[in-house]
């Protein structure tokens, strides 16, 4: 059995360590897709919510999953998944782990539809193992509260946090000290140094990123709404493979003056226009591609919902934005 983990992690003080001078294998992105309960899933009773040992999932032993730009193969002695029971999961090889947290705060049970399964999902090489946290509340919250979360580790290394169903006391009334930690890193199991990380803070859904890689893991304030799909993607996927819907993140949405277009593609044009709720052009833009991140000016552009189209390689998508002066 993999040995736990987590107390180091916690045990930890936050503190700066070396930076590696390792390449980030890894972007962030933001997506809304409608939360699906998992159905024919794996309760696992044996997880406890106060705690917090961790429970090795068994069935994907002999499988690779593609992770930091490494192999993974699942064993039963040094490389495996372990699910803890306040929204952790742990990826474990030889002296490293990978850690995701999709809210990691203490977690309690609230009912008895509350509980902590999982689902294997696709054929070998293609398979997703899916966690969730069902009908939780976050200690630190408010009384009463409630939270449903999905994580999703896919074979070909991509992460993802699905959120669900919350109470409406969960959007805010937390801090930066007690809100929920959300993020992926990669560091030995002394956490010195930080290989990658990406870690997200701020206020639902106004979030940012820190990426810097040293000790300090911010928190959010407050819980992401229903359909929120928080996506980490490896950056060696290419768009034919994975679909430009995961390449570009938008943002602030409302706009207010500025909207920013991030892309991870380089040396690559695109295309974007804007159109208001008529279908007429508000305004159309050439990103020349030898940036990743793209600032477009709203200043002149009247309050009002609007439809952004962004264009490359013979696909599109849309992205609905709000212009809010």
């Amino acid at each position: 059995m993999i040995k736990k983990l987590l107390v180091v992690f916690l045990a930890t003080t936050w503190c700066m360590s070396t930076i590696s001078a390792q390449p980030n294998h890894y972007r962030f992105e933001v997506k809304t897709d409608t939360y699906t309960e998992l159905t024919n899933d794996i309760p696992l009773t044996q997880l406890v919510f106060a705690a917090g040992d961790p429970v090795e999932i068994k069935e994907v032993h002999g499988e690779t999953f593609s992770y930091f730009n490494e192999p993974w193969l699942m064993d039963t002695t040094t490389i495996g998944i372990l699910i803890f029971p306040n929204a952790l999961v742990e990826v474990v090889k030889d002296s490293t782990f990978i850690i995701c947290d999709g809210l990691l705060r203490q977690l309690d049970s609230i009912d008895n539809t509350s509980k902590i399964s999982y689902r294997i999902d696709g054929s070998s090489g293609n398979k997703i193992l899916k966690v969730q946290w069902k009908n939780v509340q976050v200690r630190s919250g408010q009384p009463g509260n409630f939270v449903n979360l999905q994580i999703w580790l896919h074979q070909s290394g991509v992460i993802e946090y699905r959120y669900g169903p919350a109470s409406a006391s969960n959007a805010s009334g937390y801090t930066l000290n007690t809100g929920p930690s959300v993020g992926i890193s990669y560091s030995p199991f002394d956490l010195s140094p930080i290989f990658e990380k990406i870690w997200i803070y701020g206020t639902p859904p106004n979030i940012m990123i820190d990426s810097a890689k040293n000790l300090n893991f911010p928190n959010i304030s407050g819980v992401p709404a229903n359909g929120t799909v928080y996506r980490f993607a490896p950056k060696n996927l290419s768009v034919s493979s994975q679909s430009i819907e995961h390449v570009f993140r938008v943002y602030p949405n409302p706009a207010h003056t500025v909207l920013h277009i991030a892309t991870e593609l380089s040396n690559t044009p695109v295309k974007a226009s804007l159109y208001d709720i008529q279908g007429r052009i508000a305004g159309e833009y050439l990103l020349d591609g030898q940036t990743q991140l793209h600032t477009i000016s709203t200043a002149n552009i009247p309050n009002g919902i609007y439809e952004l189209r962004l264009e490359v390689k013979g696909q599109s998508i849309n992205r609905k934005i709000e212009i809010q002066h």
